[in-house]
């Protein structure tokens, strides 16, 4: 893969958008891929930095909205600064975010459903 086809690192995410150390970002994206082993493509590991192409980066920020709370530190502001910079860039379509955060609600409603009713 040719390193044009990587568009942004984790540790310009981490401390332009985020304002938090870069490696929790490896941790979450190592995370990530341990679930997801085929997104090994979008991802390329140098050093203590992730290169990510457009699709890796667009899937680590639905990551984020889905999962919003495994990435310690991450303020929503910043979350929601990175997802209008993607959408301006045209990487995200806007109604993805809004799409994943209802996905989102609609699993922690779930979740409350479950321990309310001891499931």
């Amino acid at each position: 893969m040719k390193r044009e086809e990587f568009s942004c690192t984790s540790r310009f995410i981490a401390m332009e958008y985020l304002k938090m150390d870069p490696l929790v970002l490896v941790e979450v994206i190592e995370r990530l891929l341990r679930v997801e082993e085929e997104l090994t493509g979008e991802f390329l590991l140098i050093g203590e930095t992730y290169y990510l192409t457009p699709k890796g980066l667009k899937i680590f920020a639905s990551y984020m909205t889905i999962a919003g709370s495994r990435v310690p530190g991450a303020s929503q502001d910043n979350v929601d600064r990175l997802w209008d910079d993607l959408i301006k860039m045209g990487l995200i379509d806007s109604s993805l975010y809004l799409r994943l955060v209802a996905r989102g609600l609609m699993l922690k409603k779930k979740e409350g459903a479950g321990r309310a009713t001891g499931e």
